[in-house]
C-alpha cells in the first residue's frame, strides 16, 4: 500500500509540474485528469493507512492528521510551484526535484516494516 501511495503522489506531482508547459487543451485536460486520479488514489491509500495504523482509541487522530496534511499540501504546493515558475524554468525544475526527493525520503522512512501490523493488532 505504501508503494501505491508513493506512485500516486509521484504521478500527481509530475502531472501537476508538466501542466504549465502544455499549450494543447486536450493534453491539459488529460494531465489534469491524471492528476485527479492520482490525488484520489492517494487519499484512499492515506485513509487506509490511517485506519490500519491506529487502534480504535487513537483512530480519530490518524484521520485528523491525514485531513490536515492533505489540505495543507493542497494549499502550499501550488503556491510554491507557481512562485518557482514565475522566477525561472530552472528554479521550477529544482523545486519539483526537491519535492520528488522529499517524497522518496518519506517513502523510504515510513515504508511498512515487518511486524508493524501485528504490533497494532496486539494493542487492540
Amino acid at each position: 500500500l505504501s508503494t501505491i501511495w508513493a506512485v500516486s503522489a509521484f504521478v500527481g506531482l509530475v502531472s501537476l509540474a508538466i501542466v504549465p508547459f502544455i499549450t494543447d487543451p486536450f493534453s491539459a485536460v488529460a494531465l489534469f485528469s491524471l492528476h485527479g486520479a492520482a490525488l484520489g488514489i492517494g487519499i484512499v491509500a492515506g485513509n487506509v493507512h490511517a485506519y490500519f495504523g491506529t487502534i480504535p482509541a487513537t483512530r480519530i487522530y490518524g484521520f485528523a492528521y491525514m485531513v490536515m496534511a492533505t489540505r495543507l499540501a493542497g494549499l502550499v504546493v501550488p503556491i510554491i510551484l507557481g512562485a518557482a515558475l514565475e522566477r525561472s524554468a530552472s528554479t521550477f525544475s529544482l523545486v519539483v526535484f526537491v519535492f520528488l526527493l522529499a517524497l522518496l525520503l518519506m517513502y523510504l522512512t515510513f515504508d511498512d516494516r515487518p511486524g508493524f501490523q501485528d504490533q497494532a493488532r496486539r494493542l487492540q
